[in-house]
């Protein structure tokens, strides 16, 4: 059974709030490592591949 466009909607309206919020969280926790000399960052991900992905 297909979904109606006001079901849609609405599933897309929160997965954007969602989404948001998860950004939103990101943002904060990022200031807040900012501070602080025990947080240990991470290299940037590799940008070859080794092998194959097969």
């Amino acid at each position: 059974m297909p979904l109606r466009s006001d079901e849609l909607s609405y599933f897309r309206t929160q997965a954007l709030a969602r989404l948001f919020a998860q950004h939103e969280e990101i943002v904060r926790l990022r200031e807040i490592t900012a501070d602080t000399t025990r947080v240990i960052r991470l290299p940037p991900p590799r940008t070859t591949v080794i092998g194959t992905c097969s």
